[in-house]
């Protein structure tokens, strides 16, 4: 175990690649393997109204929430197990907020239409857009799950809630 201030989590033994190995022989294996943790939900209500005078409104607000084990599923195996935040080893995944929710979100619009010279008509929109900040994750120097590697994996933020 790792211990930093109060936080106790997983490590590795040593920072000797030879013995993070479980086959030292075996150089550049990485087995890579689906999970069925994670989860995604959403909620949306809207409201919309036309009025007779050409002004037309809506108001549209969006909840989601999702968990995942990894935020960047990698074009190669590598890439994959060298960058996922974990503060446990990289053989063991934390479910963690993901990166790509929204939490609230609020859109709305108003617009007026002028309908003139029999067949022609100009509206004017206006659009909002508001939305909540996403995760943020905080990238400390040194290899902090001491896997033997300074990589992207070391990570504290919502993947580490054992490093404040």
């Amino acid at each position: 175990t790792i211990t930093t201030g109060t936080a106790t989590r997983k490590g590795f033994t040593s920072n000797s690649s030879a013995v993070t190995r479980v086959n030292p022989s075996t150089l550049q294996a990485i087995v890579l393997d689906n999970t069925n943790k994670g989860y995604q939900m959403s909620f949306t209500a809207q409201i919309e109204k036309s009025f007779s005078n050409g002004f037309t409104a809506s108001l549209a607000y969006n909840y989601a929430n999702a968990a995942d084990v990894t935020a960047n599923p990698g074009s190669q195996a590598a890439s994959v197990w060298v960058n996922n935040p974990t503060s446990n080893t990289l053989n063991d995944f934390e479910m963690a907020p993901s990166s790509f929710a929204i939490p609230h979100r609020i859109v709305g619009f108003v617009s007026y239409r002028k309908e003139y010279l029999k067949h022609l008509a100009t509206t004017v929109s206006l659009f909002y857009d508001g939305r909540s900040v996403g995760r943020t994750s905080y990238i400390y120097n040194g290899d902090v799950n001491r896997d033997g590697t300074e990589s992207g994996s070391d990570v504290c933020s919502p993947r580490c809630p054992q490093c404040f």
